[in-house]
């Protein structure tokens, strides 16, 4: 064996001693950010008045987890939920990291208490997946016309396209073509919000509600949703 070979198998435990200590490191670094992440979330939701969840999981009901939200990603991690009421609006807020991704995004589901939404999907335009097939058998691409501005940001899939319309009428097209890169969910009772890589931060969860809130005002109908 070259002497090289041999000096490099004697130094070897030392070189795998030192990379366990980086990765134990690494991971106890990571639990202690996690945890004070938990803490500061838990702290913040007593500001808001609203509930703290450390078991997020338990926030996502079955009609939840069919969105393409979690399709798109094939499963992946839920922490850190919130509940409770914004400005008077039902809400659920949790962290979610699709498992064939490395971006976490806090996800804010808002719950329509006395009305109902057709399936829709309003996504950027480099958006590689496409969520027709969650739509059902009729779902496609809703052409939005005489709205350039809006077009070069969004695609809008809806299998109602008439239903869809009274949802996406001028003024959530107009705040959408000022505003790039949300995606937006709805079907049923929710109305899902979301940026991929963007998480809330605790100190600052406010601030955090009212820019998603801004993008879920022009949806909602005309209603009470107390």
């Amino acid at each position: 064996m070259p002497a090289n070979s041999i000096q490099f198998a004697k130094h070897r435990p030392a070189w795998a001693c030192l990379n366990r200590a980086i990765l134990d490191t690494t991971g106890s670094l990571w639990e202690w950010t996690a945890g004070r992440r938990k803490r500061s979330l838990a702290l913040a939701a007593v500001d808001l008045d609203l509930t703290y969840h450390e078991d997020a999981r338990d926030l996502v009901n079955q009609w939840l987890s069919r969105f393409p939200l979690f399709r798109a990603g094939r499963g992946g991690a839920i922490q850190d939920g919130l509940k409770g009421r914004f400005l008077n609006a039902p809400l659920r807020l949790f962290d979610y990291c699709p498992r064939d991704h490395n971006a976490w995004r806090t996800v804010v589901a808002f719950e329509l208490r006395h009305t109902r939404v057709p399936r829709f999907v309003l996504w950027p335009n480099e958006t590689p997946v496409d969520p027709s097939s969650w739509l059902g058998k009729n779902g496609r691409q809703i052409p939005v016309p005489r709205r350039p501005a809006f077009d070069q940001h969004y695609r809008l899939y809806a299998s109602n396209e008439p239903a869809v319309k009274k949802i996406f009428h001028r003024q959530p097209l107009d705040y959408f073509q000022r505003h790039a890169g949300w995606f937006v969910e709805g079907g049923g009772q929710w109305i899902v919000i979301y940026r991929p890589g963007i998480r809330a931060r605790p100190r600052a969860l406010r601030a955090f509600l009212m820019d998603v809130f801004q993008a879920y005002r022009p949806l909602r109908l005309k209603q009470r949703e107390g």
